[in-house]
């Protein structure tokens, strides 16, 4: 198994290097844009980003779910292609139809997005560059369950460099604002699409299967509601908060979940290897007893980033943004505990998959959206950009803890509960240590730099048995860490 959780590692590591070089360029240019670009700018773009992820379940119907797991269990190389291109062929045909739709209905979407029905370009532009992004996902999620690590990751930071280089340029010399963001990033995609086409051509055989394509859609379909509510609760406290308080507040809010998403670029690598990992492993029959010990893994090393963005959260805006941006600081380690949330569920996610429980996942997924709207109607009203960042926490923690209970029976979780326990108990200690009221920043942050370091002991003691901490010298060649025992 040590084995496997090194090779994990290492696509890992590899995913996210392309997040990290997209982030960290997005990241660098913030004291550019923020200049360019006003607060209800970025809360259109919020808007924006709330409805492609709204959609994104609609648009996919469920293949990067089942996907996987079809190409996993196909007995031969040609039934694996005729997978691949009848999943393309089927959401080709889908999402020219919804992109139909988006265009007679343009002033009606527009409006249910911003309130306005004077944005219907920006609607109709990113629907075309969702439906792009779409339909390459058959051929991405074959390259990367066959290992061609490196094609994936070039195309991926090919998009990346033609997005932001665009953007800056449609934005600062051609003053297009918003509006030359949507549409660097939809040429951004035709490219990318147009060469991952034309890669498949010679090397996946031509075939339509319709057997394999019915029962991706059996298993798939009740995914997108389950994708859609999944994605809600990320993104509906915007929305909400757009409701109560206007695109301004919105744009602080997004603002301030921009820079908790940094700590997203390690965790979407890890979910980009984690189901060609799993898959291996379901099929073995060791998925049930792996999942609850890499899950455990997954807290450590995650926790340990959230808490740094707790306590440096004000310092680092301070640095990087406008004064009107300031006061976004204080959701920014609140909404990066709620992606570390979100990570471990998609982790668990995978699983359902291949147990065929779609159906439990959506009620799951439901029941915690009706949670998350009760709690926005709440908290917002009461405490503006941060009741929406508490209500995306609450809400994504309740939909992991229901998940798992509903679930026990796929994992072998009782072994981990200890564990899991001091993680969560530590973590709720020293980031509430971050909420105390200190003016002096070099008194705080040195506060705070030791509360990172006795957290890491605390982990280090009490979270790894002896065997874990012996794998742990060997992996980064230490031969001597002792100090604190």
């Amino acid at each position: 198994m040590n084995k496997h959780l090194v090779d994990l590692l290492k696509s890992t590591c590899l995913y996210s290097g392309t997040q990290i070089f997209s982030r960290l360029l997005t990241f660098f240019f913030l004291p550019l844009t923020t200049t360019y670009l006003t607060l209800h700018d970025y809360g259109l773009i919020s808007a924006l980003v709330i409805f492609g992820q709204l959609v994104n379940g609609l648009f996919s119907l469920g293949f990067g779910v089942s996907l996987n797991r079809f190409y996993s269990q196909a007995a031969d190389q040609k039934t694996k292609d005729g997978v691949v291109w009848s999943a393309f062929i089927a959401l080709f045909i889908h999402v020219f139809f919804l992109c139909l739709v988006a265009i007679v209905f343009d002033r009606e979407i527009s409006w249910i997005t911003f309130g306005s029905e004077k944005e219907v370009t920006l609607i109709i532009l990113n629907t075309i560059t969702i439906a792009i992004s779409t339909i390459t996902l058959p051929f991405l999620s074959a390259y990367r369950l066959e290992n061609k690590l490196k094609f994936v990751l070039l195309i991926s930071l090919l998009e990346v460099v033609i997005n932001v280089g665009l953007a800056m340029t449609l934005l600062i010399a051609a003053g297009l604002g918003v509006l030359g963001m949507v549409v660097a990033a939809l040429i951004a995609q035709s490219i990318t699409c147009l060469i991952v086409i034309i890669y498949a051509l010679p090397k996946l055989q031509f075939s339509f299967r319709w057997p394999e394509l019915l029962a991706m859609l059996k298993l798939g379909i009740p995914y997108i509601w389950g994708i859609n509510c999944s994605l809600f609760l990320q993104c509906s406290s915007r929305y909400f908060l757009q409701f109560f308080s206007g695109l301004d507040m919105v744009g602080l809010f997004f603002m301030g979940a921009n820079f908790a998403r940094i700590i997203e670029l390690p965790i979407l690598g890890f979910l980009s290897a984690w189901p060609v990992f799993f898959s291996r492993l379901w099929m073995r029959g060791d998925g049930p007893v792996v999942l609850p010990k890499v899950l455990s893994y997954y807290f450590m090393v995650t926790s340990i980033a959230a808490l740094a963005f707790f306590g440096l959260s004000k310092t680092l805006v301070h640095v990087m943004v406008q004064p009107p941006y300031y006061s976004s600081w204080t959701v920014v380690g609140i909404m990066a505990l709620s992606y570390v949330i979100w990570g471990a569920y998609s982790m668990i996610l995978t699983s359902f998959a291949f147990d065929y429980r779609g159906w439990m996942q959506m009620a799951t997924e439901i029941g915690c959206c009706i949670l998350n709207i009760l709690l926005n109607c709440l908290l917002i009203p009461l405490f503006q950009k941060d009741g929406a960042a508490w209500a995306t926490l609450f809400s994504m923690c309740a939909l992991l803890f229901t998940s798992l209970v509903c679930n026990a029976s796929l994992f072998h979780l009782a072994q981990e509960k200890i564990r899991l326990s001091r993680i969560f108990s530590f973590f709720i200690c020293g980031s509430s240590l971050t909420f105390l009221p200190i003016a002096n920043r070099a008194v705080y942050l040195f506060l705070m730099a030791f509360t990172m370091v006795f957290y890491c002991v605390g982990l280090w003691l009490y979270c790894l048995s002896k065997e874990e901490k012996m794998h742990v010298r060997t992996f980064f060649k230490l031969k001597k860490i002792t100090a604190f025992e």
